[in-house]
C-alpha cells in the first residue's frame, strides 16, 4: 500500500502535492446528484418526474466513478433515465462521444446553472449537500495553511473556496486551481516548469487523470478512498496508490 512516497524533508521542500477536490478532499457526491437532476429534468427535458426513485441514488454512485467533468453527471442522470448500462471507462466515454460536443457543452451549462441555483435559493442547504472526507478534515485542516498544498479541480473556484469556508478552511486564492477542461498533468508540468518546485505529486480517484503521465517529475497517485472503479488497480498496476493512511502522512510532513 502506498503511503507517504517522500520521507525526506529535504526532498519535501521541493515537492508540491495537488489534491483533487471532489472525491479527494470533498465527498460531494449529493450535491452532484441534486444538480444534475434539477439540471437534465428541469432545464434540459423541461419535464420533472412526480417522484425520485429510490433508487437513483445507488444507481448514480455506480457511474460516479467515471466522471471526468461536471457535464458528465447530466450525461448519468440520462444514462440512467433510458436505462443504458455502462460496465467502465471506455464505455462511459463511447456514450460521450455519441452524444457529441454541443449537447455535452449543454450539459455543462445546465449543470452550473442547476448549482447556482441551489445556491441563490438555499446556500446553506447546497452547503450541506458538500462534506470533507472525515478522516481528513483535521489532516487537511492543518496542512491547508501549508505553501505547497494546491488543489487543482474541474470544480470551478468559488465552489471550491465556499465549501472550504463553510467548513473553517481558508487558502490562499492562488492555491486553488480550476482545469477548466484542459488535462491536469499538462497544468503541473507546465506550473513546475515556472516554479520553484522540482516535484510535484498528484492525488486523484479517476484514473483518467494519472494513467498517461509522461512527466518524469510527476507522481501520480489514485485515491482508494475516492469514487474509483476497483477494476483499474488491477488494469494499471503502474498507477501508485495512496489509502487514507498514507494521505494523513503525507500532509503532516508536507
Amino acid at each position: 500500500m502506498h503511503t507517504a512516497p517522500f520521507d525526506s524533508s529535504n526532498l519535501m521542500e521541493k515537492t508540491v502535492i495537488f489534491l483533487d477536490f471532489d472525491g479527494v478532499i470533498c465527498d460531494s457526491l449529493n450535491e452532484c446528484l441534486v444538480s444534475s437532476w434539477i439540471a437534465y429534468y428541469r432545464y434540459y427535458k423541461k419535464n420533472e418526474p412526480a417522484y425520485i426513485d429510490m433508487n437513483l441514488r445507488k444507481s448514480f454512485l455506480r457511474y460516479r466513478p467515471f466522471i471526468t467533468h461536471g457535464e458528465d453527471y447530466v450525461l448519468i442522470q440520462k444514462l440512467i433515465n433510458e436505462k443504458i448500462i455502462i460496465r467502465n471507462n471506455e464505455e462511459f466515454d463511447l456514450e460521450r462521444k455519441k452524444i457529441g460536443i454541443e449537447i455535452m457543452a449543454l450539459f455543462k451549462d445546465l449543470f452550473y446553472r442547476a448549482r447556482d441555483y441551489l445556491i441563490s435559493e438555499d446556500f446553506n442547504y447546497w452547503l450541506n449537500l458538500n462534506r470533507i472526507f472525515p478522516f481528513l478534515y483535521k489532516p487537511f485542516y492543518r496542512a491547508s495553511r501549508k505553501s505547497n498544498i494546491h488543489i487543482l479541480s474541474t470544480k470551478r473556484e468559488k465552489y471550491i473556496r465556499a465549501t472550504l469556508e463553510y467548513h473553517g478552511i481558508r487558502m490562499n486564492p492562488e492555491q486553488i486551481h480550476y482545469s477548466s477542461g484542459k488535462e491536469k498533468l499538462k497544468i503541473i508540468s507546465r506550473f513546475l516548469d515556472n516554479d520553484s518546485y522540482s516535484r510535484a505529486i498528484f492525488i486523484d480517484d479517476q484514473i483518467d487523470n494519472l494513467k498517461d503521465n509522461r512527466d518524469g517529475r510527476i507522481e501520480p497517485l489514485l485515491a482508494l478512498w475516492g469514487f474509483i472503479d476497483r477494476s483499474w488497480l488491477s488494469e494499471y498496476p503502474s498507477v501508485g496508490r495512496l489509502d487514507e493512511k498514507g494521505l494523513i502522512e503525507l500532509l503532516e510532513i508536507a
